[in-house]
């Protein structure tokens, strides 16, 4: 066995010992907030909670049915290549779960959804999610998990570029068109109709070095103290800091849209991108490399480097 080989085993086997303990049977458990939380690997076998996980998409998104993932889909996930992990307190329906899927590079996966009851958001749950998820996909020779997220969601950029150290390397415009919500009257619309801007983000596991970092217990988060802020006007600096609103859920849609367009004519501007309209991808020169967030000052911050790899 190489060098290499035996430093990522290992890493494999601090993470799962550090962060769970399993009965070898598919199943793991831990401590978040001083209660058991509960994580299962899930295939056809368990169609009852694949059930319950496609109710719990309709809690945490409310979209309506006709963007869920069905049970039967996620009952070949594994089959294929992906995951469905599940998790949550002994003897209850799961609080939260993770699905990704396979990709053309048999060493990639995407995460399609990770989705957290609101009720126990903010608690460390999606977090030991996509460690678990992140560990069992590198053991069996998965390096790189890729994933969207909408930028204006500060809660989850914290959780992908602080905590995890994972890097927004695309913008795409309006990839996944206008969402509509449940019909209900009384759900507030999640989305309020808007154009789903999105990031794309790589989170190569099988980089060694970040998950020394994770397992030190330090952050990603990136230093503000001395970064330029740039609105998107004249040159594009080699390095910059983008500010936006930290309260996502109190905009109201005209308040979303300003600020979707905002970070939109810096990304188009700085980062490679898509853009559904014209189906075209353009290559760009910078990408995301922090996050941090003033909740005095409500804010939100993007620091966005010159890529590495145009600089060799």
């Amino acid at each position: 066995m190489s060098s290499r080989t035996e430093n990522l085993a290992e890493t494999k086997v601090k993470i799962l010992r550090q962060n769970f303990v399993t009965d070898g049977r598919r199943r793991w458990a831990t401590e978040i907030a001083g209660e058991e939380v509960q994580f299962r690997r899930l295939d056809w076998r368990d169609i009852d909670e694949l059930n319950q996980i496609v109710e719990l998409q309709d809690k945490v998104w409310q979209m309506g049915d006709k963007n869920l993932v069905p049970e039967n889909m996620l009952a070949i996930a594994e089959e294929v290549g992906g995951d469905v992990l599940s998790a949550g307190k002994p003897g209850l329906p799961p609080d939260g779960f993770v699905l990704t899927v396979p990709t053309a590079n048999p060493e990639r996966l995407f995460l399609h959804m990770i989705g957290v009851n609101p009720e126990n958001q903010s608690r460390g749950l999606g977090e030991k999610l996509m460690l678990l998820e992140g560990t069992l996909a590198k053991d069996r020779g998965i390096r790189r998990i890729d994933w969207t997220y909408d930028p204006l969601m500060g809660a989850n950029a914290n959780l992908y570029l602080a905590h995890l150290g994972a890097v927004p390397h695309k913008y795409t415009i309006n990839k996944y068109g206008i969402l509509v919500n449940s019909t209900d009257p009384n759900i507030e619309p999640r989305y309020k109709k808007v154009e789903t801007d999105r990031f794309t983000v790589r989170w190569e596991i099988g980089d060694d070095n970040l998950w020394q970092k994770i397992m030190s217990g330090e952050n990603f988060k990136a230093d503000l103290s001395e970064e330029i802020e740039w609105n998107g006007e004249g040159t594009v600096p080699d390095r910059f800091r983008v500010s936006l609103p930290r309260d996502f859920a109190g905009m109201t849609r005209e308040d979303m849209i300003d600020t979707r367009n905002y970070l939109r004519q810096i990304a188009l501007r700085a980062m490679s991108y898509e853009d559904i309209s014209n189906r075209g991808f353009i290559e760009g020169t910078h990408e995301v490399t922090g996050f941090g967030s003033d909740q005095e000052a409500n804010t939100n911050y993007y620091v966005f480097e010159s890529r590495q790899d145009l600089l060799k």
